[in-house]
């Protein structure tokens, strides 16, 4: 059974609401770090770092996608 953090305390999340729910939620963030890139990247000035970071964090995302996929069937 998966955990959530909080607080510093553990608590467990039902395994029914882990699955698509979860999936859902991390396209709609992959989707939403899609659209800070193009913001980030339309104007005359680009902040490098900030792109990579959020490269990275999609990648993280894509990854975390790919595993809860996995999971389900």
């Amino acid at each position: 059974m998966a955990h959530v953090r909080t607080l510093h305390q553990n608590h467990p999340i039902p395994e029914e609401l882990m699955g698509e729910k979860a999936l859902t939620r991390l396209l709609a963030r992959h989707a939403a770090l899609e659209g800070e890139l193009v913001e980030m990247t339309a104007g005359p000035l680009v902040d490098w770092d900030g792109v990579k970071l959020v490269k990275r964090q999609k990648l993280s995302i894509a990854e975390q996608i790919e595993a809860v996929k996995r999971q389900l069937q």
